[in-house]
């Protein structure tokens, strides 16, 4: 069984495939963005649950077939440094996802600053009495 499910995600027809789906997902997801706005492209492809199954296997079976190929020896350097780039960039992708945030900040000539506009809810609680300062900040 384990096998089976080696060969059929290791198999280059797969990742093939795979890639073909992610090439037309985004670029779908970039027409959508041009005609509806960011937002629009988020919910209907990159924050799906479809497109990150989509990333999580593309990445498995890349991983299997660098250790089909044999891709770990001098003479492949190249192959093994364009697939280590790939995979760099899915990990990326993921924790860009789940722990990253997005906003504006505007900075002009000569400014620094600190904060960002968000278009996440936030509730942020500081207390403060004689002596110490306590704060809650939560994402809602």
């Amino acid at each position: 069984m384990i096998d089976r499910f080696i060969k059929f995600f290791s198999s280059m027809k797969f990742v093939v495939l795979l890639l073909l789906i992610f090439a037309f997902s985004i670029g779908y997801a970039t027409f959508i963005e041009n005609d509806f706005g960011t937002d629009s492209a988020k919910a209907l492809i990159y924050n799906t649950w479809w497109f990150e199954i989509l990333l999580i296997i593309l990445g498995i079976s890349l991983i299997l077939n660098m250790i089909k190929h044999k891709v770990f020896r001098k003479e492949k350097l190249a192959i093994l440094t364009f697939h280590l780039s790939f995979i760099l960039i899915l990990l990326g992708a993921a924790i860009t996802r789940y722990t990253g945030y997005e906003g504006m900040m505007q900075i002009n000539k000569g400014e620094s600053k600190n904060t960002f506009i968000s278009d996440g809810v936030f509730l942020q609680i500081k207390v403060h009495d004689k002596d110490n300062q306590y704060s809650l900040d939560k994402n809602m």
